[in-house]
This record gives structure tokens, sequence and C-alpha cells, in this order.
């Protein structure tokens, strides 16, 4: 490893990162299909610019609604100033950009200008995060996942009233955002147990007084119409995956997932053209994509052994263990299948080892330039044409047509669990 003493990081390696992520993200955004799970949050967002609230977010899987205001108020903001669906796209990778800067800001992220620049690369640039300024409610893990890595350093370095309201507010929104906010629960208490952090009542209490301003308009429909509770729960309970076992193991095995080559389906699946009618260049794209796809995974999982035996014991390296025993620990208790957006909040915390071992190689910033050609040709073809993206999509129109000029039907479906504001 290099020394803490060496030289600061060259800010225009950074610059460089920030801009290419951009620049991947907005191909996906401009190929960005409207799938069922985009019209959960343009329904909302289009109803909110009507003065009409959905206080709950898109159903989850064999579970419920997402109780809670935000979904409504982020997809709201983003149809009130762009009038338009990718408005809220481009609302969230805002979102993101403020959880990559929570992150470039956090000080046990910084142990060396070579681990930090690495580490950056692979959060910003990877088609992981790029391919996720989509407008569906797991894109937005991302931010609140790196809240929750920022309010960890605010606290260990004793800012306790600002760390415990925005460790709070992690767990406020992602409550309202995903059900995979359990998550935080044994890294919290991991460091609490261990005196690494602490918290403030007066944190407590403002985080209390948000989440019940945000939650407040959802008890009251849930008040006045019980029955809610009772809609699509499905055949969801605690520990089925633990019962099914290989669901368990594949939950864990996305901590060596999240930092590889192996992206998600909806970007890996270039075409749906049978393997047969491929033409030279699709076969070609094909065998490159999971060559590297597989082999990746094998080094992430050299890392990790890398890293276990030989990075020195410190609160990276805590953090790790707790966030890995966690992932453990949620995917036994999950009553749902697993897929690849389930488990994003893990995503900051699975890259460290690889950022690490890939700081130690020699020649690393050349093996990143040409893993960052990779990433933006990779991000361009997926744009052009994958399961949820493709530059012929025609979004305006589909828009129009399914939400816009679709206002009545709207209102009626959403009667139950909404609020008219005038």
């Amino acid at each position: 490893m290099q020394s803490l003493n060496e030289r600061e990081l060259d800010p225009r390696l950074i610059w460089g990162i920030f801009i290419i992520g951009i620049i991947n993200s907005l191909f996906f955004i401009y190929g960005h299909k409207i799938v069922i799970d985009s019209l959960q949050l343009l329904e909302r967002g289009y109803l909110l610019t009507e003065g009409i609230l959905v206080p709950f977010g898109p159903r989850s899987t064999n579970t419920n609604y997402i109780y809670g205001t935000f979904i409504s108020l982020v997809s709201g903001l983003g149809i009130f100033v762009f009038k338009k669906a990718f408005g809220v796209a481009v609302i969230i990778l805002l979102m993101q950009i403020v959880g990559m800067y929570l992150l470039a800001k956090t000080s046990f992220l910084r142990v060396n200008p070579s681990f930090f620049l690495c580490y950056l690369f692979f959060y910003w640039i990877s088609p992981w995060r790029a391919s996720e300024a989509f407008i569906w409610n797991a894109s937005i893990l991302f931010f609140t996942s790196a809240l929750f890595v920022y309010s960890l350093d605010l606290l260990r370095k004793g800012k306790v009233d600002r760390g415990t309201f925005l460790h709070g507010m992690s767990y406020v929104l992602t409550f309202q955002t995903h059900n995979s906010v359990i998550i935080f629960a044994p890294i919290s208490l991991y460091f609490l147990y261990k005196k690494e952090i602490k918290f403030s009542l007066k944190g407590i209490l403002l985080n209390v007084l948000v989440f019940v301003l945000m939650i407040a308009p959802t008890v009251y429909l849930l008040l006045k119409n019980p029955s809610i509770l009772n809609q699509n729960t499905g055949n969801a309970y605690l520990f089925k995956n633990l019962i099914r076992g290989g669901e368990a193991i594949k939950g864990v095995t996305y901590w060596l997932r999240y930092p590889s080559l192996y992206f998600g389906s909806t970007t890996l699946q270039i075409t749906d053209t049978p393997w047969s009618e491929k033409t030279f260049w699709q076969l070609a794209w094909s065998l490159i994509k999971w060559i590297l796809a597989g082999g990746s995974v094998l080094f992430v999982l050299w890392a990790n052994i890398k890293f276990i035996k030989n990075y020195p014991k410190s609160f990276l390296k805590d953090l790790c263990k707790v966030t890995f025993i966690s992932l453990v620990l949620i995917s036994a208790m999950s009553p749902v299948s697993f897929n690849f957006w389930h488990l994003y909040l893990i995503y900051p915390f699975a890259l460290i080892p690889l950022a690490w071992y890939f700081s130690t190689l020699a020649h690393y910033r050349r093996y990143l330039l040409l893993l960052g050609v990779y990433f933006f040709i990779y991000s361009l073809l997926s744009a052009v044409g994958s399961h949820k993206h493709s530059f012929d999509f025609p979004q305006d129109k589909f828009y129009k047509t399914h939400v816009v000029n679709n206002i009545e039907t709207l209102i009626q479906k959403h009667k139950k669990i909404s609020i008219k504001l005038n």
C-alpha cells in the first residue's frame, strides 16, 4: 500500500471519474424504456403535480406497498421541474451525485490516494451504478446507502448531533424506498456496542419528527382503509429463503458480484435474439461480456481473500465484516427470491476489498484506464439496446399516452391510497 504521507491525489482524476460516470448515466437516461416499475413512480409524480398525494411507494415483491411519501415527493419534483418522464431519472441521478460527494468526504475511505481513486472509480463509473439512473425506487438506494456511510464517519469523529440526524435519515428515507432497510441495523448496533459511535437525543428527536411528518398521510389512509394492509401480501414469511437454502446463498453472492463485471440482467442482455440468430459482432460481444463477467467474479473473490488476510485490523475492515454478516442474516431472513436490485444497500461496502487490492497492483492506473474504456463502451451499447434500454423507445409519447392523457383513470386507480391536497 502507498504511504499515508503520499502527495494529495490530483483533483483532475476525480473530476475525470465524475464526468465519465455522468456521461455513462446520460446514455442510460436517453435510452430509458418506461416499464411497469417506472410507471409506478411516474404516476405518483404526475398525480402530485395535479394536487393528489399518494403516500405509498410502489408495490414491493410479494409483500405490500412501501409506506411513506418519499417516493411521491421525489417523483413529483422531477415531473414538476422538467415536465417530462426523464425528469424523475435526472432527480435520481442528482441524488446519486450527492451520494458520491458524501462518500468522497468520508474520511475512512481516504486511507490513501490510490485506494480512494480506485474506490470512487468502481463506485461511480461501473454500469452497476451508471445504469441506475433509472426510474424505479431501487436507484435511490445508492443515495441512502452513501448517506449511511457518511453519517458513520461523522459519528466516529464526534459530530454526534449532525451524525445522529443524518444516520437516522438514512433509515427514514430507506424505509420509504425499499424493504431492505433492515440491512443497516446490524451495522449500527455493532458499532454502538463497540462504542465506536454514539447517538444524541436531539438528533433522534429530529428524526422522529421528520418520520412522523412523512408517514402521517400514510397512517391516516391506513386507519381510514385498513384493507390496504392486506393487499399484495402473497406467500411471504420471514426466513423463507433459509428454508429454501439456494436463495439465501444467492443473496450472499452479491458481495462478490457487485464489485465485478457481472452486471445486472437488465444491461447484461443486449438483445433477446436467439444465440443461433446473432450476428458475428453480437456473438463476439456476448463472449467478451461473459468471459469478463465470470473471470471478474473470481478476481473479486481473490481480492476479498487478500483483504481478509493482509489488511490491518481497522474500522474499515470491521465495517466490511459486519456488513457481510448482515448480508448473510438478511439473505436468510428474506421472504422473497432475490433479484439484483434487492441488495443495493451493500454496494458501497462490497467495493472496499476490491478497491484496496486493486490499488496495491503495479500500474493499477493503466488497468483503471482500460476498465474505464470498457465501462464506457458497455454503457453505450447497453443503452442503445438491452432489456430495459433502447435509443428507439418513444419515451415522451409513451409517457403522455399512459400517464398525462390518462389522468382520470389514474385517479380512480389510486383512489383508495391517495389524498386530495386541494
